[in-house]
């Protein structure tokens, strides 16, 4: 059986990106173009894995987080991001991400790898 792995993010490159990468891995991955369609899919059948850009019109990936662990879900939260600043970052794992990847990534067997990893 495969872990559920819902990618948010609204640049449909990096969706296929991300499903190009994973797809010989142990996970189904469920495309969502934004935040909104995201906590949809996530309430409606809860995941393991949530892998979120940050920044998303509507609902960006910190807002979504807050709004699944409101629901009383804590799944493994991954949050995509070209935040460089350390205190936004370290404000996210407070708030509860497990772990980020900085954007934009071109090594698809990092996320791979990344991915692999962040489960065991």
């Amino acid at each position: 059986m495969k872990n559920r792995l819902i990618a948010v993010d609204d640049d449909p490159a990096i969706l296929e990106l991300i499903e190009i990468a994973l797809e010989d891995t142990n996970f189904e991955i469920i495309s969502a173009t934004n935040g909104k369609e995201a906590l949809d899919l996530y309430l409606k059948d809860p995941s393991l894995v949530i892998l979120s850009d940050l920044k998303m019109p509507e609902i960006d990936g910190k807002e979504l987080m807050q709004k699944v662990f409101e629901s009383g879900y804590k799944p493994v939260f991954i949050m995509l991001t070209s935040e460089t600043d350390v205190n936004n970052v370290i404000e996210l794992f407070k708030l509860g991400i497990h772990d980020y990847i900085i954007e934009p990534f071109n090594d698809l067997e990092y996320l791979v790898t990344f991915m692999i990893h962040i489960l065991h």
